[in-house]
């Protein structure tokens, strides 16, 4: 496994398009402390650390999540003044996956 990862390289999958690398590597950071936590689940500190990582990785996230809606939402009004209207729908269809609504 270690030879594949060597070779051809680790591709890290996002499921969403704002998480990005600085997320994912803080997210490694709290899996790991957790795996500390599973061995000594009396560890305070472990479990400080774990609830600020959590913390930070939240924020980043929607941080993330709001600039990239902020730039799609650029894009899209960019492509409605020129009239580019396979652009603009192709914008409005990925932001319709983004944006997850209640229909209750």
């Amino acid at each position: 496994m270690k030879t594949a990862e060597d070779v051809i390289g680790f591709k890290r999958y996002r499921r969403e398009p704002w998480i990005s690398d600085e997320v994912l590597n803080l997210a490694d950071q709290r899996r790991t402390i957790k795996a500390k936590m599973s061995i000594n689940p009396q560890d305070q500190d472990l479990k400080q650390k774990n609830t600020q990582l959590k913390k930070v990785i939240n924020n980043k996230v929607e941080e993330f999540r709001e600039e990239w809606f902020n730039k799609q939402f650029y894009e899209a009004e960019e492509a409605n003044k020129k009239n580019d209207m396979r652009s603009l729908f192709q914008k409005v269809k990925t932001l319709k996956k983004g944006i997850k609504l209640n229909n209750k």
